[in-house]
């Protein structure tokens, strides 16, 4: 049964070491430690991958050598997917979602200029936020 990092560090530190210091210990585990952090990432990213593809109904065969960057880029846009599909789904249910949603934005827009009015140094400021009005 492989054992996790902080096992492997409780159990080297447990270890008599007669002739090296935390340093040198440190610098030669170092390379053991980052290559199981990168298994894990590995690991994690393998997973990722098949349940994106399985979510996206993607043959798996025709997509076994994605690139690392690929992967998370097919996550974030599933998520986002998602993400839209639940609130399309929560407004076609309760229609006062999107009226709770443009009234909170509204007091959020309310209370920023509230504060930018109430600031002494708006002089100071670029341009850009002296004409700010989030209510126009």
């Amino acid at each position: 049964m492989p054992i996790s990092e902080d096992e492997y560090d409780f159990r080297t530190s447990q270890e008599p070491q007669v002739s090296m210091s935390k340093a040198e210990l440190r610098k030669t585990h170092k390379p053991i430690m980052e290559k199981r952090r990168r298994a894990r990432i590995n690991h994690c990213l393998n997973e990722i991958k098949s349940l994106i593809l399985e979510a996206m109904n993607k043959d798996p065969a025709r997509h076994s050598k994605l690139e690392k960057a690929d992967i998370l880029e097919m996550a974030v846009k599933h998520l986002q997917n998602v993400q839209r599909q639940q609130l399309a789904l929560a407004m076609a249910t309760d229609p006062s979602v999107l009226r709770k949603f443009k009234s909170g934005f509204n007091e959020c827009a309310t209370e920023i200029d509230r504060y930018k009015n109430n600031l002494k140094f708006l002089k100071f400021l670029p341009l850009p936020f002296q004409q700010f009005n989030p209510l126009k």
